[in-house]
């Protein structure tokens, strides 16, 4: 990063339900469609205000994740400058610093204060990167379907050897949110299951 201060710092930024991922990266000086990548970040919701999150419009939640990542390139942008060009598929956000949408913007740009950036809408199909790590699996929904949580026990407890099924106690942590009853119910059945002896390696 020693060229860091002489070239444009850019941040394609975008924000699901459940997380918000960023790309930051500098245009190649010798090929100008090649990006020089500086960092990939991805950040779930935290879980006491994911509900939150997950009701909320766009709007808050691309801001959050806009206002989130510069503050993570702060300290490496700090000296430059040239001011941060953010690109983001919500196109509100183009007018963020510029505009009163509410508490929400006011808050975002109060707290970036000193920190000289640009926004730029970029088309959402084009935005690729960022929106691949603003989801599963680079971050994770708070909550898991029972579902699947029942299929990913179902796994587990296949690939455990056979002499797990007679010992006493089973521990087993889980979401606080599902029920453990049926989660016990998938445990129970497969202490009563035979072995598949296909599976069973010589």
């Amino acid at each position: 990063l020693g060229d860091v201060y002489k070239r444009q710092v850019h941040m394609d930024v975008d924000a699901s339900q459940y997380g918000m991922g960023a790309c930051v990266y500098q245009m190649n000086e010798d090929d100008p469609k090649r990006k020089d990548i500086i960092l990939f970040a991805s950040r779930a919701f935290d879980d006491d205000r994911h509900r939150s999150y997950t009701t909320a419009s766009p709007f808050y939640r691309e801001a959050r994740a806009l206002a989130h990542f510069l503050e993570e390139v702060r300290p490496l942008v700090a000296l430059s400058p040239l001011p941060v060009q953010v690109h983001s598929d919500h196109l509100p956000l183009k007018w963020m610093k510029h505009s009163r949408r509410g508490p929400i913007a006011d808050f975002v740009v109060f707290n970036l204060g000193g920190m000289h950036f640009d926004t730029h809408y970029k088309p959402g199909k084009t935005n690729i990167i960022a929106d691949a790590l603003s989801r599963f699996p680079c971050v994770s929904p708070n909550t898991f379907h029972l579902k699947g949580l029942k299929a990913a026990l179902d796994v587990l407890l296949t690939n455990l050897c056979d002499d797990t099924r007679v010992t006493d106690h089973i521990w087993f942590t889980h979401h606080e949110h599902q029920p453990a009853t049926e989660l016990t119910r998938v445990i129970k059945r497969w202490r009563l299951t035979p072995p598949d002896l296909s599976l069973i390696h010589i």
